[in-house]
């Protein structure tokens, strides 16, 4: 999980004022895990420390993922127009079963298609997200020097 956290303690006089934005994603945890790994294992025993193997996505866990997201965002996303095949049975002719199989690939590649433009679709969408928080970070701290400048 990425995340930006400014703490703005300087630019109001009364508290303590602090942003955290966190923006999660599988490049950025997959980039900060051997630096957590390396400061974790410096803190604690030398033993390795192996990162967590997060499991396949299942349907179910699909669900769970989408609960949490507002209903008008989840209108916007394109939902696949993959055809999923139809599954002959055990006493199906080698023709229907060999169909079956070309039509399962076809469905394979279609479904890792889908997987693959959303998935640059997301990246996107954390970029933008990411430099928006470093946006908002630089002109705190331009802020923040202006006033101490003024001092």
């Amino acid at each position: 999980m990425k995340s930006s956290l400014l703490n703005l303690a300087n630019l109001t006089g009364a508290g303590v004022f602090v942003c955290a934005v966190f923006v999660g994603n599988a490049v950025a945890q997959e980039k900060a895990a051997p630096a957590a790994a390396t400061a974790t294992a410096k803190a604690e025993a030398p033993a390795a420390a192996t990162p967590a193997v997060r499991p396949p996505p299942t349907a179910a866990s699909a669900a769970t993922d989408l609960a949490g997201i507002p209903a008008d965002v989840l209108a916007k996303v394109e939902k696949h127009d993959c055809k999923t095949p139809v599954e002959p049975g055990k006493l199906s002719t080698n023709s229907a079963q060999k169909a079956f199989r070309n039509d399962l690939d076809t469905f394979r590649d279609c479904l890792i298609k889908y997987a693959e433009t959303r998935q640059t679709v997301a990246r996107a969408h954390i970029a933008s997200a990411n430099a928006a928080v470093a946006e908002y970070n630089e002109y705190v701290e331009k802020v923040k020097k202006d006033r101490e400048a003024t001092k």
